[in-house]
């Protein structure tokens, strides 16, 4: 794959929304979703990346999919409308690629302007921001990651129980035996390192990346800064971060 190198460009002011997982029920997102306008009159940023997961339709169950993703979709066209000034990059995740909803969104983006839908990364200078999920397998590749996904969204509706054992494993912080562990984070990075060299991205100072749910706040691996985010899901920390891109 050719070499992706970007022009030296002026730093950008970049609002950072992470995994939300709105319409879950274990997620807590709402209450952040309603704080964005705020956040964005105060902060004036140049640009909003929506980090993927924002949306959880495989987990909608007490909405419905298709009625899940409607309203997904006139929610994200509410707020890019509200605020014109703004650019607007909104990248899937493993919870929110679903065909529908990207064809909705891409009419957005076609009819107001200042959205653009990336499925897999986004660079802003030297910065790239990913859904994080490419780092679920050591070899992933775009193909293979975009297939999962859509997959994943089209197919799985997940039931009452399902619902109800999974808010228990994460009432009980089960989860947090696999990401508690001190090497876990730069596990994580050194696969999400091999996925953008593969990728033929280089000269990266900074990835910012969401999905494993844990708030990791300016951690330095390998020469390469780490951001994500976290996500209001269960017990688990989270916050709308502002960074310099």
């Amino acid at each position: 794959m050719p070499k992706q190198n970007q022009p030296s460009l002026p730093e950008q002011k970049v609002l950072v929304v992470g995994d939300l997982h709105l319409f879950a029920a274990r997620s807590r997102g709402m209450e952040h979703w309603h704080q964005l306008p705020t956040q964005i009159i105060q902060s004036e940023p140049d640009r909003c990346v929506f980090m993927g997961d924002i949306f959880d339709f495989p987990w909608a169950r007490k909405l419905g999919k298709e009625q899940a993703i409607e309203k997904a979709a006139s929610m994200v066209e509410q707020l890019i409308t509200e605020f014109p000034q703004t650019r607007f990059h909104y990248l899937y995740g493993n919870h929110d690629q679903h065909p529908v909803f990207e064809d909705k969104l891409e009419k957005h983006a076609e009819e107001i302007g200042n959205l653009t839908c990336h499925s897999v990364n986004l660079r802003i200078g030297n910065t790239v921001f990913m859904h994080g999920d490419a780092a679920d397998h050591r070899e992933m590749d775009t193909e293979t990651l975009v297939r999962r996904r859509r997959e994943r969204t089209e197919n799985k509706l997940h039931s009452g129980l399902h619902e109800f054992l999974y808010g228990l494993a994460v009432h009980m912080r089960i989860d947090e035996a696999v990401t508690a562990p001190p090497f876990f984070p730069d596990f994580i990075h050194r696969r999400l390192i091999g996925f953008i060299e593969r990728e033929g991205i280089e000269n990266i100072e900074h990835i910012v990346y969401g999905h494993t749910h844990r708030k990791i706040h300016q951690h330095r691996y390998e020469g390469i800064t780490f951001t994500n985010a976290g996500a209001p899901s269960g017990y688990r920390d989270y916050e709308h971060v502002t960074i310099q891109a």
